[in-house]
């Protein structure tokens, strides 16, 4: 089984490394969090306030999460939002992205971000395939 969040640390340290970050395609990664096997104990009190997020906690590694930059004034790209420039910098974008060695395997308008200036946003890493030649993240 992949690791989604190995995937997606791998390909946001790619995305760091050739730039596409600093030109604003996808947003920048500023770290990651390892919930610690101790707050397990306390688990039962996320479980009952968030049901969908009780099965992280079964797992037998701790969660991890990736520090994302948040876009204000942003909603994920629709049939309401949607423009042909907007579908022309989606692509461009996508482009870019797979031309430093990474495909985002999950191309979908979910996972587009649209200012309302109709500066456009690519995220949600975690099913990206980073090639090894271009890989920069090594164990």
């Amino acid at each position: 089984m992949l690791d989604q969040f190995i995937l997606e640390f791998v390909a946001y340290s790619n995305l760091t490394h050739f730039g596409l970050c600093d030109q604003g395609l996808v947003p920048h990664c500023y770290g990651w969090y390892d919930f610690a096997s101790e707050l397990r104990d306390g688990a039962a009190v996320l479980a009952e306030s968030h049901p969908n997020m009780s099965c992280i906690w079964e797992d037998e590694v701790p969660p991890r999460a990736l520090l994302l930059e948040y876009f204000e004034d942003t909603a994920q790209l629709s049939p309401e939002n949607y423009t042909p420039q907007i579908a022309s910098a989606a692509l461009d974008a996508l482009q870019r992205i797979h031309s430093v060695g990474i495909i985002h395997r999950d191309a979908v308008m979910q996972n587009l971000l649209v200012r309302s200036d109709g500066k456009i946003f690519w995220v949600e890493a975690s099913f990206s395939f980073t090639f090894e030649t271009q890989t920069v993240f090594s164990d």
